[in-house]
């Protein structure tokens, strides 16, 4: 509880909803730790990573935990959300990428006619194990192995319209990076991201990384070495 003039108030009391996103499936919701920001536009990656809503609301009756309804649905695509923050409505482009798992944003920014956004991405699941009691009393340094690796990945969204565009072509036209879009059909794109690191120890490139005027980096599955690197004086 909050206060106000000295009488506890509900914290969330003046939220304000400013924009509402309809799921693809209502009774397994994407799982959702972080999303993106930039000046004009929100991001919300919708992973098959699911929540599994019958599930959950039986869990105490079974007596197991809420993460234990959780799925990961590697046969399914990601779907990427663009809102603008302006009118709080999605734009009219629709994202899609292959399956993967987001923990964290890592930076989102404008740049002609694009929308570009990173993220740590992972092939599975299986680092959401590693928070178990049982294996976070392992020795930090044992074999990780059996977690997926991280991958800094890049994506760029056109925001422009893509009329006159074939399908096919790939719109995006930012020369830093190699990330794509291809033109599916009218308003749908079929998004490749650039992987600008992956595994436990690699760093990404500074001429990739010029936007950001800090970047945070955690070394090993078992993160025990942190280290934020001033970009902008470098």
């Amino acid at each position: 509880m909050a206060q106000d003039k000295g009488k506890p108030v509900p914290v969330l009391k003046k939220v304000e909803a400013i924009a509402t996103v309809s799921c693809r499936s209502l009774f397994t919701p994407s799982y959702c730790h972080s999303i993106g920001f930039t000046d004009n536009y929100i991001i919300f990656v919708e992973q098959p990573f699911k929540l599994d809503i019958l599930k959950m609301t039986t869990a105490y009756m079974r007596g197991v935990n809420w993460a234990s309804c959780l799925k990961f649905c590697p046969d399914e695509n990601t779907l990427i959300h663009l809102i603008d923050k302006r009118t709080g409505k999605e734009v009219e482009m629709k994202y899609y990428t292959g399956s993967m798992v987001i923990y964290h944003h890592v930076n989102a920014f404008e740049d002609d006619g694009h929308v570009v956004f990173d993220v740590i991405a992972y092939k599975d699941d299986k680092l959401y194990d590693m928070f178990y009691l049982k294996n976070l009393k392992k020795d930090a340094g044992s074999d990780g192995s059996v977690y997926s690796e991280p991958s800094f990945k890049r994506f760029a969204l056109p925001i422009k319209s893509d009329k006159g565009v074939g399908v096919g072509e790939n719109v995006v036209k930012l020369k830093y990076t190699t990330a794509s879009a291809v033109k599916e059909k009218e308003g749908k794109f079929t998004c490749h991201s650039e992987v600008l690191c992956e595994g436990k120890a690699n760093t990404a490139s500074y001429s990739a990384l010029q936007k950001y005027p800090f970047l945070t980096i955690a070394f090993s599955l078992h993160i025990h070495h942190l280290c934020c690197i001033v970009l902008e004086s470098m």
